[in-house]
């Protein structure tokens, strides 16, 4: 069973008691389960879901336990950071227990704040994050 194979989580749930030997994902879109399972079995295509998607992917890999697809999708987001998706995104990486993910979006936006480049949605931002982001803000400044 290859989906055993890539992750704990569908490994369970194959050895308990699947009565039709099927298992129903209902709490992610058709799309983002198909390109999960698509990676499982070596088809890598290029990450071409919208970018919610994208970030619904990522939440797939945390929650089946598929770390080495979790850590090349880390990687694309990163890549991918703006300032029009980085509350999102950092959004995301705490749903799916992501530290790198966040900790380049904290990066980004501190230097977004230095900066003063305007990011919008930033109301969206976790509260906690955003309270823990304004404490590095403003430990990083020198005394004046």
């Amino acid at each position: 069973m290859i989906l055993a194979a890539r992750s704990s989580v569908f490994l369970t749930m194959f050895k308990s008691e699947v009565k039709e030997d099927k298992i129903e994902i209902t709490d992610f879109p058709y799309e983002v389960v198909k390109v999960g399972i698509m990676r499982c079995y070596g088809i890598n295509e290029p990450y071409n879901l919208t970018m919610e998607n994208n970030m619904l992917l990522l939440q797939f890999f945390e929650k089946y336990n598929m770390q080495m697809f979790k850590n090349e999708l880390e990687i694309y987001l990163i890549g991918q950071i703006s300032v029009l998706n980085v509350c999102d995104i950092v959004n995301t990486s705490l749903k799916a227990k992501s530290p790198k993910l966040k900790h380049y979006c904290a990066e980004y936006l501190l230097n977004c704040m230095r900066n003063s480049t305007p990011v919008p949605n930033y109301v969206s931002l976790d509260n906690d994050f955003a309270i823990q982001l304004l404490g590095k803000s403003l430990g990083a400044r020198p005394n004046t």
